[in-house]
Order: structure tokens, then C-alpha cells, then sequence
């Protein structure tokens, strides 16, 4: 459970992460993000040159490197050692449309030059931008991290800030979703959408395919969550957890081969019905069509007629029992919402009670937006289910779900 949550103890070591701003320096590579500990603040979670610990390190790095020429997925993971604390576990994950040759590079290039960036540290998460490489001496596998941030947001402000921000709403929403349940076992997708006639957005997510889908979505909710605050209206921005990543640039960043929303299914065509011959037989003498032709034709006229009257008796009979159901659902519906009137509560409480929708009192998501735990001012702790704009959800289904809480009279349910 910690591993969801932001470590407090991160803000004791900020001051050696370079993760906030890019890089300039000449030794590191463009989008650069790095969490290590400092060893003068935290000797737990350091080793010393000669120690075990440094033997298996050297151990696993080579084992990234090596299997970075054949990861197809762009994901390997390794543990060198067998007894604590000196046990390494480490993995890379490589961007999902790079190709195998450059997701080496990457890997063999971090894995050299780490330990510099991060001397005796035994804890290491390091970005770079077309992969990541991440050791501890605790166990980081199939668990979701958002422990650590890097951020990354271009100088450049867009100029129709509600328009840019709705579509970008949506780009991420889609490959959230997508990267979630992307089943080529790499967890990444992309999309781009035409915001304007003349501009395109483009948007990529990826997690770790170790950790679970839910834990994905979970992870990139909380990447997507931190863009109104850290990067509102900018042209382009990077969120990176451990677990999980998304960007977004007003020009193409990846191969958009890879990741793409697959296309709508064809429909399919079907063959027009072979034409059909009909044989007449004519008097003779008459030059005009038999009577049994005649006869037939006034049948059918006769059946659809017959099926017509029938249909409309039927029609006039089904909606005359219909408005008579509804005047008895009304009946009912006004008897519950006297139950729903003794239940209400003021927006100003319901603000109160949860902190003003504070995310730290968040606790999951349902089908018409997010669940808040609230307090009550009589110390009563309720769950608080609030609508939200996005939700296919409309004002009918919410008072439906209010009428069956006015019902149930239960004590946790406001």
C-alpha cells in the first residue's frame, strides 16, 4: 500500500533529484529525470564499493543489457542474489514504438553510466526519453509505484485554452483506457486528434506490463490528474511514476505505427440476390397479363391492408396501457421524493464534509464520476458519489440512484 501513495521521505531528498526542470547539462541526454538517495542523508539505502550488493548490481546490469537485443515487448526484468540485503532487483521498460536496436542503446547506455549519476545509491529510478531503468534492493515487481515524479512541460502556451483542454481531456481519457487493456502485452498506446484546422495534438501513455491493468488505469489517472496543475494550457508536457508515463506534444514525438487506436471494422458487403425470372402465361388472342397475375397482386394488396389495420389496433392498444403505467410510476415516484426530500443535504456540507472534493480524500471511482470519503459534522463518515461532467451519465439515472438511497434508509448512505 505505500508504494500508492507519494513517500513523505521524498521531500527530505529532493534537493539531489533532477526531475522538476529538463536538463541542460552536456552530460545528461534530453529529457532526463532522475530519483536517487542521497547517501549522506539515508545509509540504508547505500552500499559500499567492494560489497556484495555491488557484485550482484554489476550482475544485473549485465542482464538488462543483454536481454534488451531481444526484449520484444521492451520489458525485462531481473534479480541477482539470493539473500537480503543484498539482493538486486531491477528492470528497463523501453518506449513501445522504438525499435529493438535503439531500446539496446538506451539500455546499454544507462546501464553504463548510472552509477555515475547515482554513486553507491542501492534505490535508482532513471528516465531518459526512450527508456527507463529502475534497481532497488526491495522488491519493485507487479507492484504499482507512484512514489516519484518527473515532470516536464514546454514553455509555449496554446491560445484557445478551453477548446485545447477538452480536446486533451479526451486524448487522454482514450489512451488511458487503451494502454489499460492493450493486449500486445506492451500496456502503450497513442492518438492524435485535430484540435484545429491547421493543428494536431498528439498523446502517448505506456505503463510497466508487469503491474496489473487496473493498477495501470489507476496509475495514468493519477499522471493525467497532475496536468491541470503542474502544466495547464502548455503546448507540451511529460508526467513520469515509476509505473507509468504520458506525454503530449503539438508535433509528431513517436512512430505512429505503433500504439495507434486500430482502425473501425469494415462492413461488409453482401452479394445482390440473383435476379429473379417470372414466366406469364397470356391468353391468347389478349396480348396482356393472365388473370392468375391479376388475382395474385389483389391478395397482396388485401394481406398488407389486414396487416395494417391489425398493426395500428395493436400500436393504439400498447399506448394507451403505457400512459396509464406512467400515471402510476408518477404516483410513485412523488411518494419517494418526499423520502428524498428528508435526505438532502447542502452542497455546502457535502463541500465540508470532504474537503472540498479534496483527491486526498478520493477512495475510487463509480459509473457516474468519483467517490469521496466525507466526514459528517456530527462525526458520521460517509461515502460521497459525485456526478461528473464527463460521464455518459444523465440527471435521470443520478435521481434513479438517489431514489434508491431514499429506500434503502441506510446509516452509511447519504
Amino acid at each position: 500500500m505505500d508504494n500508492l501513495l507519494p513517500r513523505k521521505s521524498l521531500f527530505v531528498y529532493t534537493i539531489c533529484l533532477l526531475t522538476l526542470i529538463p536538463i541542460t547539462k552536456g552530460d545528461f541526454p534530453p529529457f532526463f529525470s532522475l530519483d536517487c538517495r542521497d547517501p549522506a542523508l539515508n545509509t540504508t539505502s547505500t552500499y559500499a564499493p567492494n560489497s556484495t550488493y555491488k557484485t550482484n548490481l554489476n550482475t544485473l546490469f549485465s542482464a538488462l543489457s543483454s536481454h534488451s537485443n531481444n526484449a520484444s515487448n521492451g520489458f525485462y526484468n531481473f534479480t541477482a542474489g539470493t539473500s537480503p540485503p543484498d539482493i538486486a532487483y531491477g528492470l528497463f521498460l523501453c518506449r513501445g514504438d522504438i525499435s529493438t536496436p535503439r531500446c539496446r542503446d538506451c539500455v546499454v547506455n544507462t546501464t553504463q553510466n548510472v552509477v555515475e549519476w547515482c554513486p553507491r545509491s542501492k534505490r535508482v529510478t532513471v528516465w531518459l526519453e526512450e527508456c527507463m531503468l529502475r534497481y532497488s534492493d526491495e522488491y519493485i515487481f507487479a507492484r504499482q509505484d507512484r512514489g516519484f515524479i518527473g515532470v516536464f512541460r514546454n514553455n509555449w502556451t496554446v491560445t484557445n485554452k478551453t477548446h485545447f483542454n477538452e480536446v486533451l481531456g479526451e486524448v487522454m481519457d482514450d489512451i488511458a483506457h487503451r494502454t489499460s487493456r492493450d493486449v500486445s502485452s506492451k500496456k502503450f498506446a497513442t492518438a492524435q486528434v485535430n484540435y484545429s484546422p491547421l493543428e494536431t495534438l498528439y498523446g502517448l501513455a505506456q505503463c510497466t506490463p508487469d503491474i496489473s491493468d487496473f493498477d495501470c488505469n489507476t496509475c495514468l489517472r493519477a499522471c493525467i490528474s497532475t496536468l491541470p496543475s503542474c502544466c495547464d494550457a502548455r503546448q507540451g508536457a511529460i508526467i513520469r511514476f515509476p509505473s507509468c508515463n504520458v506525454r503530449y506534444e503539438t508535433y509528431p514525438f513517436y512512430n505512429a505505427s505503433f500504439g495507434a487506436a486500430p482502425p473501425p471494422p469494415m462492413a461488409v458487403l453482401r452479394p445482390p440476390p440473383p435476379p429473379t425470372t417470372t414466366t406469364t402465361t397470356s391468353s391468347p388472342g389478349n396480348g396482356g397479363v393472365s388473370w392468375q397475375v391479376i388475382a395474385a397482386f389483389v391478395a397482396s394488396i388485401g394481406v398488407v391492408v389486414m396487416l395494417l389495420i391489425a398493426g395500428f389496433c395493436f400500436l393504439t392498444k400498447r399506448a394507451k396501457k403505457k400512459h396509464n403505467s406512467v400515471e402510476e410510476d408518477l404516483d410513485n415516484v412523488g411518494a419517494d421524493i418526499l423520502k428524498v426530500q428528508s435526505l438532502q443535504y447542502d452542497l455546502g456540507t457535502i463541500e465540508a464534509a470532504t474537503n472540498n472534493f479534496s483527491n486526498d480524500n478520493k477512495i475510487g471511482e463509480g459509473g457516474f464520476g468519483l467517490v469521496y470519503k466525507g466526514l459528517l459534522p456530527d462525526g458520521q463518515e460517509v461515502a460521497v458519489k459525485r456526478l461528473s461532467q464527463t460521464s455518459g451519465q444523465g440527471a435521470q439515472e443520478f435521481k434513479n440512484e438517489v431514489l434508491l438511497v431514499a429506500k434503502l434508509q441506510h446509516r452509511n448512505l447519504i
